[in-house]
């Protein structure tokens, strides 16, 4: 499916963008991540599956809007993000998406933390049957690349920028994380999601094919720096 603008026919191009425009319509896409951070390199876009933006603010991708039909899958970003190409085109441009972001497993700590010294991840109980220790947060080191700590405490949109949801799901221990980057689309901002279950005998591998982490309940006590 292409969505960049060019007209193929049975997967041949019929014609093409000149490349400044390409580029230039990529720069300006309502995907490029809004950070304050000062970068020396092109920002990357931020792309979720299952978009749903409103017909009547629909996202800017590079020279029309993006198609939520179109799907993102692993081997579109099994590649650094420098080396990908933009889905749905042929054009090679850094790009962000959930697993960069998140991840791959998670720790359960037996206990529940000071939340006046620490930061819990706005973790919620979405079911009554789950207790209340708390977790590790899930955030891979490339988040800190563009944003900071309080960025993780902060709101958009009326909704928390990061938040955790300890739930059951089909009877399974379940956590979920959601995070919510800011991007170039006035007010926008794009949905990353990554849900968590109890691991069974420790094996907590991820699992690619049915996209799901697992978490592991460790005993412990450790001293972490407070966020303040």
């Amino acid at each position: 499916m292409a969505i960049d603008g060019g007209v193929q026919i049975f997967g041949i191009p019929f014609y093409g963008l000149r490349q400044e425009d390409v580029l230039d319509g990529i720069a300006s896409s309502d995907f490029v991540i809004n950070t304050k951070k000062a970068q020396n390199e092109p920002l990357p876009l931020v792309l979720q599956n299952n978009l749903s933006s409103y017909q009547s603010a629909p996202y800017k991708y590079i020279t029309g809007n993006w198609d939520d039909k179109q799907q993102i899958s692993y081997t579109d970003y099994a590649v650094e993000p420098s080396k990908r190409t933009l889905p749905g085109t042929s054009h090679v441009y850094p790009w962000l998406t959930d697993d960069d972001f998140f991840q791959p497993s998670l720790i359960k700590l037996d206990y529940t933390l000071n939340r006046d010294c620490y930061f819990d991840g706005n973790l919620s109980l979405s079911t009554k049957d789950v207790d209340d220790n708390d977790f590790l947060l899930p955030i891979k080191p490339l988040f800190f690349k563009y944003f900071d700590v309080e960025d993780l405490k902060g709101k958009i949109g009326g909704l928390p920028k990061f938040e955790m949801r300890h739930e059951r799901i089909g009877g399974n221990e379940a956590l979920t994380a959601i995070l919510r980057i800011p991007v170039k689309k006035e007010g926008g901002f794009i949905t990353l999601k990554r849900t968590y279950l109890k691991a069974i005998d420790n094996n907590y591998a991820y699992d690619r094919k049915n996209d799901k982490g697992y978490f592991v309940n460790i005993a412990f006590t450790f001293k972490p720096l407070p966020i303040h």
